[in-house]
């Protein structure tokens, strides 16, 4: 279930024939090159030259020229790089050559991008849901200063109203990690049972990676929930005691 898994090393010309068969335009042509080499040069002087034209067009497929590219192998201990200068030399212009380590940095730029994007989307996922938590437990301290002051009243030290709102800040991460991580298994799950057909799955899915998801999200809820926790910390007895 992985790229490599779609190729198989057969002879080329078997290859080419089962190629052409399996593309409608390539097998079209084909079959219209066939058919024009029946045609003798006196039949075609009998032609009219739109005829004519299209008749040559379609002698002129050569079943050679539908495969445009190779890979080339060479034996332990020798420097690719030197495979990849000697072919050059041979063959000049005529093709371009790429290097294990030029298809390696082609790669590689392409991951960079592709990461960029991910970091990108995640970074701004990060900082939305943040504010998101700061935002739900400011409103729900400010909805609670009664609850707060009676706690206090009863000696409530500031540290456990601390340590309470923080962990409850945690808890909204953790079920708000939980809820998003189970909809990205649903969306890896469809797509990889789509790619599967084609014989290359995408994404991998790993235990591990899960559960530091849903630990990540329980201590970012934590961080987020620090600033409103500590101001219903400092809040007065006083003041919270006025909202009665």
């Amino acid at each position: 279930m992985t790229g490599p898994d779609s190729y198989v090393m057969m002879s080329i010309k078997p290859a080419r024939e089962m190629y052409i068969e399996a593309n409608p335009f390539l097998k079209s042509l084909k079959e219209r090159s066939d058919e024009a080499a029946k045609t003798s040069n006196a039949e075609l002087l009998k032609m009219s030259p739109q005829t004519r034209e299209q008749i040559m067009q379609a002698k002129a497929f050569n079943v050679e020229d539908v495969t445009t590219g190779a890979q080339v192998g060479w034996k332990d201990g020798v420097d690719p790089e030197v495979v990849v200068t000697r072919i050059k030399e041979n063959f000049k212009d005529e093709v371009l050559v790429l290097s294990p380590t030029k298809m390696g940095e082609q790669i590689d730029k392409a991951s960079a991008i592709f990461n960029a994007l991910i970091l990108g989307s995640a970074m701004i996922a990060l900082i939305v849901g943040g504010f998101s938590i700061i935002n739900t437990m400011v409103m729900s301290i400010s909805e609670r200063t009664k609850e707060i002051g009676i706690k206090k009243a009863l000696g409530a030290s500031n540290r456990s109203i601390a340590f309470e709102y923080t962990a409850e800040a945690g808890i909204i991460g953790f079920l708000g990690g939980l809820f998003g991580m189970g909809l990205g298994v649903l969306m890896i799950l469809l797509v990889n049972s789509k790619m599967a057909e084609k014989g290359a799955e995408i994404f991998l899915l790993s235990g591990s990676y899960l559960a530091g998801v849903i630990a990540f999200s329980f201590i970012l809820g934590m961080l987020a929930g620090v600033i409103p926790a500590y101001r219903a910390a400092k809040m007065r007895v006083v003041d919270a005691i006025r909202e009665l």
